[in-house]
């Protein structure tokens, strides 16, 4: 879908219990991002799913950082529960950072657009980056490890040495809500046309983290595979906190 077919990302913005999400496809994210980065219109990228939302209702902060920006689908409980809602959705419109890296960076080396990765251990970064000039041969990219003082003179150094880069993609990948409450902060700092809160993916791109079956989210049952080799990191995020999301989501309708 063109870029003038689906208008803006703002016509497609949903309010799911007082949190936004963008169901877009990856194929209409590519087409975006591309008409940022050509044109020179900034455009903000994050991700939704039943995590980010659960923090978010007890972080007001957090929360603020997402608007403006594009909250895509993280994960098919969401696809869910928009079409409870009456919208419009289906797997195609469940576009994570695992999905998306590869045609969003086929993208950037066509166009010959520099990507500037920030986030994860040194080794852990300069290995997912020799991964990735592998496979995008045409592909300008380079990147800053995670480990630095965001409230600091630190910070001004890595948006500096993103914007020495030329880069036209920045990646930041500090966790969540870390990785969008700095984004949000710095924004306006950065020259790059996009900027996108990527999460743990540099982990799955150098390998150091197992990638699920690709055919797993489709089936919905990717966390399935996430739990099987992490259970400690996420066996409270799959069965503790939705239950507490709904319970938080509940009690707010009622106060009102």
């Amino acid at each position: 879908m063109t870029e003038s077919a689906i208008q803006s990302p703002a016509d497609l913005r949903v309010d799911l219990w007082g949190f936004p999400i963008t169901p877009l496809s990856i194929g209409d994210t590519v087409d975006h991002v591309r008409t940022c980065w050509s044109t020179g219109k900034r455009c903000t990228v994050f991700f939704q799913n039943l995590h980010t939302l659960f923090l978010q209702s007890k972080d007001a902060r957090y929360l603020a950082s997402f608007d403006g920006a594009i909250a895509l689908v993280d994960g098919q409980p969401l696809i869910h529960l928009l079409n409870r809602m009456g919208c419009d959705t289906d797997h195609t419109h469940r576009a994570t950072a695992v999905d998306l890296v590869h045609p969003i960076l086929r993208a950037a080396a066509a166009d010959g657009k520099r990507v500037f990765v920030i986030g994860q251990e040194e080794m852990v970064l300069l290995q997912a980056i020799s991964r990735l000039r592998s496979q995008h041969r045409m592909l300008e990219i380079s990147g800053h490890h995670g480990f630095f003082d965001t409230e600091g003179d630190d910070a001004t150094h890595v948006v500096a040495a993103a914007n020495d880069f030329g880069a036209d993609l920045v990646l930041v990948g500090l966790g969540s809500p870390k990785s969008e409450v700095w984004i949000d902060q710095n924004r306006d700092r950065f020259d790059a046309s996009v900027v996108w809160a990527c999460g743990a993916l540099m982990e799955y791109v150098a390998g150091a983290v197992p990638t699920p079956p690709r055919w797993s989210g489709q089936l919905g049952i990717e966390w399935l595979f996430r739990l099987a080799h992490d259970p400690r990191r996420f066996l409270t995020r799959y069965f503790v906190e939705p239950v507490a999301l709904l319970a938080r989501v509940t009690a707010r309708k009622i106060l009102r």
